[in-house]
């Protein structure tokens, strides 16, 4: 998903150039297996500034490990262009909080080896177009709680099983029911 054109432009969007920085950026059309998740086919996926600068921001955390002030993820550009370019085939696709979202879990890594997810609202509306609009990128604190919690919750709508088999082994957990969730490689 993400071409060398691309990455270009997203590295002068981190940057601050005045011209990029006006709109969202187009990362392209979602992939087969997101449009399955509910993602529409015909609106480009975006990222803004606000998000690049939120999960490019230092993380400051307190004694006890909580997000303090204006806190960000800490992730570095190689980070986020490659979390972008697994939109193609990520490792798990979870329901969101949001109806119209999903979450889309990773096997990139942060600095602290949390796996990264990428949220995806659907259907917003930024400016004259509607669009797949990307709202955060971050390493997934308690990953093995949310991956359980969800999947009993029956919010599992995709598994990479080639990735998520790796991932689902080393915290223990398994698949839901079968044809519960599209399973893709």
């Amino acid at each position: 998903m993400i071409s060398a054109e691309l990455e270009d432009k997203l590295k002068k969007l981190i940057e601050g150039d005045k011209k990029a920085l006006s709109r969202p950026l187009v990362i392209g059309k979602p992939s087969a297996i997101l449009s399955k998740c509910g993602a529409n086919r015909d609106q480009d996926i975006t990222i803004t500034r606000k998000v690049i600068d939120k999960a490019m921001r230092p993380e400051i955390r307190d004694i006890e490990g909580r997000m303090v002030g204006n806190t960000g993820h800490g992730l570095t550009e190689n980070m986020i262009i490659k979390s972008l370019t697994e939109l193609d085939s990520p490792t798990l696709i979870f329901k969101g909080r949001n109806n119209g979202s999903i979450l889309v879990i990773t096997s990139v890594e942060d600095q602290n080896d949390r796996n990264i997810v990428v949220a995806i609202e659907f259907n917003r509306q930024e400016g004259f177009t509607q669009v797949n609009s990307i709202r955060s990128v971050y390493g997934r604190d308690n990953l093995e709680y949310y991956i359980g919690e969800n999947i009993e919750k029956g919010n599992l709508l995709a598994a990479n099983t080639e990735k998520a088999d790796e991932l689902l082994r080393s915290i223990g957990k398994s698949y839901p029911e079968e044809n519960t969730f599209i399973s893709f490689r």
